[in-house]
């Protein structure tokens, strides 16, 4: 089902997928996720309507499921998935290139035993350190949806989708 604007609020998506979580001070973690690229999308069920390929989409977590946010110029579409329909959920990271010239800072830092993910700050050419985007893909009972995010925002997503109530398959290369 796929959702306009006007039909999203409560009485329509606590059915589906339960209230959204609130944040809490004693034990902080997301809410949502940082944007994704709609690239492929495929409804198994009817033909109804479909969302816009290249559209800006987002996740918000819900009690029992997962809401799709889409925005395409100025029409907002929305896509409640609930866990207990997600068979297949795969987040992959992009291809890594890490190739810091002799004494630059990045190059130090790595020699001192600085984790890459810090270190990859403090490059000083665009070339020393690159990641590819990563890929989102899900599939549930009713849709087949393909994504991709930025590279560099891998960890924190990863993390974020690790926490929900479902397995999770996580690739790096």
């Amino acid at each position: 089902m796929i959702l306009s604007e006007k039909q999203l609020h409560a009485s329509v998506l606590e059915p589906l997928i339960g209230k959204p979580l609130v944040f809490d001070f004693k034990q902080p973690r997301p809410l949502g996720s940082t944007h994704f690229l709609l690239k492929h999308f495929e409804q198994k069920e009817g033909k109804s309507n479909s969302l816009k390929i290249n559209a800006r989409c987002n996740f918000q977590i819900f009690t029992e499921g997962l809401l799709l946010k889409t925005t395409n110029s100025t029409i907002t579409q929305a896509i409640p998935i609930n866990f207990e329909d997600i068979l297949k959920f795969r987040v992959i990271r992009g291809e890594e290139t890490i190739n810091p010239f002799i004494l630059s800072p990045m190059w130090i830092l790595l020699k001192l035993g600085a984790p890459i993910l810090k270190a990859r700050y403090f490059r000083l050419k665009g070339w020393e350190y690159f990641i590819n985007k990563m890929t989102l893909s899900i599939v549930s009972t009713r849709y087949s949806l393909l994504f991709e995010g930025d590279g560099y925002k891998f960890e924190s997503q990863a993390k974020l989708f690790k926490d929900l109530p479902f397995k999770v398959e996580i690739e790096v290369y």
